[in-house]
């Protein structure tokens, strides 16, 4: 059942918020459950698809999981099926699940991918190493 309500608020946001019974909501959730007829989930969103956030047209309100929208805000794309993330360092498109390392952050239970692909994080590794050779080896003359 959709929140219903006749006032609007505006708070210091981008968003303008409307005054239900369940309290202050931002408008653009308030018009996707109006237009979809059912309440946003918990753990849902509701993002902007062409990025303006006072475009409130049901076609461009999506709902999306918040891991998700992070991803979209992060660079990531969705294509065939397969997401993938920019690597860091090259800059170019790769898989996400494995052309990167997954590693698990201090004080996180998830793996998180690293901000570089497995091909740039090789290379800087090569290149770590044989930069260390060289001083051992300046070193030891």
């Amino acid at each position: 059942m959709p929140r219903t309500c006749a006032k609007t608020r505006r708070y210091k946001s981008l968003y303008r918020y409307i005054r239900t019974p369940k309290g202050n909501i931002p408008m653009h959730v308030y018009l996707f459950e109006r237009y979809h007829a059912y309440e946003v989930p918990k753990g849902m969103i509701i993002h902007h698809a062409n990025g303006n956030g006072h475009d409130n047209r049901p076609g461009n309100l999506v709902m999306m999981t918040v891991t998700e929208h992070l991803r979209f805000h992060r660079g990531w794309i969705f294509k065939d099926g397969i997401l993938y993330k920019p690597c860091g360092t090259c800059k170019q498109y790769k898989k996400a699940f494995t052309d990167f390392y997954w590693v698990r952050m201090p004080g996180r239970e998830k793996l998180t991918p690293q901000g570089q692909c497995k091909l740039c994080h090789v290379i800087q590794v090569r290149e770590w190493h044989r930069k260390k050779r060289r001083q051992e080896h300046a070193e030891a003359s």
